[in-house]
């Protein structure tokens, strides 16, 4: 028996949410996820660089922009353990908006900490 795999799939509409709605996204997160696949939002977190703020922001704008996204895809995750609680805080944020899922990219391998802060690495 074939077990069943999530499709995933991340949608980036300008390095982020861009600053207004786009149609186009929104009719392309309806057919993904009226075909089973979850749809996270894209968000540059700049290896711990960029303001926790502004990477919740764009979080929010997602959310506000297309209610069916389903979680965040945090790219440019740093790995080194004093950027653990920058993570997450937003994290934290990211779960208390409902049954969402997180996944980061770190590019490269990261400390088991960080696994407890992350649906998917």
């Amino acid at each position: 028996m074939r077990s069943q795999k999530e499709i995933i799939v991340i949608i980036n509409p300008d390095n982020g949410p861009g600053a207004t709605k786009y149609q186009e996204f929104e009719n392309i997160i309806n057919i993904y996820k009226a075909s089973g696949k979850r749809v996270l939002g894209y968000v540059k977190t700049d290896y711990a660089r960029r303001n926790p703020q502004e990477v919740i922001a764009d979080i929010q704008r997602y959310l506000d922009f297309y209610p069916q996204i389903k979680g965040s895809f945090l790219d440019e995750v740093s790995k080194k353990l004093k950027n653990f609680e920058y993570y997450r805080h937003i994290y934290d944020y990211v779960k208390k908006r409902g049954n969402f899922m997180v996944v980061i990219d770190p590019g490269t391998k990261m400390p088991q900490d960080y696994y407890s802060m992350a649906d998917r690495v």
